[in-house]
């Protein structure tokens, strides 16, 4: 079979697309995730406080691009992104900070919501 052919089997379906999406407007709504919706720039007073700079970072605007430009090859990956805006987060913001609390509801929320994938 030609690698073309190949490749329709490597993109997410239009319902795992949805779900993300979903997912993704479930996160958006808790008031706190706007630190996390775009990307942070240097200098961004919101982002004063990191105890790291992430690595790899990642926000809800870049995941929803992906997903709508069909960058992800399955729903595994666009969860691996989610799980980076929190885990990012978590390793940035002390763990008395509100941020690092709400990204770990978040998380353990998204963990759940996860489990019950179809």
């Amino acid at each position: 079979m030609p690698i073309s052919s190949l490749v329709r089997f490597y993109k997410m379906i239009d319902f795992q697309k949805n779900y993300c999406n979903k997912i993704l407007d479930k996160i958006e709504s808790h008031h706190i995730s706007e630190l996390f919706k775009q990307p942070s720039e240097p200098g961004d007073e919101r982002y004063a406080g990191y105890l790291d700079i992430p690595k790899k970072p990642m926000d809800f605007s870049t995941i929803r691009k992906k997903l709508n430009e069909n960058q992800y090859k399955c729903i595994g990956e666009c969860y691996s992104d989610i799980r980076l805006v929190f885990s990012n987060a978590m390793t940035s913001y002390p763990e008395s900070s509100g941020i690092y609390k709400m990204a770990s509801d978040s998380s353990n929320w998204f963990e759940k919501k996860h489990a019950d994938y179809p």
